[in-house]
């Protein structure tokens, strides 16, 4: 989908700033986003497999946490054993520096809130995340060759 799209561009767009080592301003920018690690991802699938009640149930899920973007990089950078540079901007001052070249999309994808109500599967089925978004952020990173174990 185009959501799904745009999370995986946002990811990798951050992934390269990081590894860049540059200083980034979105230090305030907390809106959270929902996402799910892989191994979560797997797990409630088995898990809704197995219970009765899941049949015929249509589910979003996601992990328990939701990260906004300054968390985000923070993440990514210990993952890579870097430094996370990040500049506390207020997201007035980043919107207007942002809307002055051209670039007031990004701050729409960078500051805007990217939630679900992912809490069925929790509910109905019982299933609880078996690891944190930064766990699954490290796993991924590692698993892709470019974070170190």
């Amino acid at each position: 989908t185009v959501r799904r799209e745009l999370a995986a561009y946002l990811l990798a767009r951050l992934l390269g700033l990081v590894r860049r080592g540059w200083p980034l301003p979105f230090g305030a920018l907390h809106a959270p986003r929902s996402m799910i690690g892989l191994r979560n991802l797997c797990d409630v699938l088995r898990v809704a497999a197995a219970h009765p009640q899941a049949p015929g149930l249509c589910m979003l899920v996601a992990d328990a946490d939701a990260p906004g973007v300054a968390e985000l990089v923070a993440g990514i950078a210990r993952s890579l054993n870097l430094p996370a540079r990040l500049i506390d901007v207020p997201e007035p001052l980043l919107r207007g520096a942002l809307a002055l070249v051209g670039r007031s999309s990004d701050y729409q994808r960078l500051a805007s809130p990217y939630l679900i109500r992912g809490t069925l599967a929790r509910e109905r089925l019982g299933w609880t995340p078996a690891y944190r978004w930064d766990e699954e952020l490290a796993w991924a990173l590692q698993g892709a060759g470019l974070a170190s174990r």
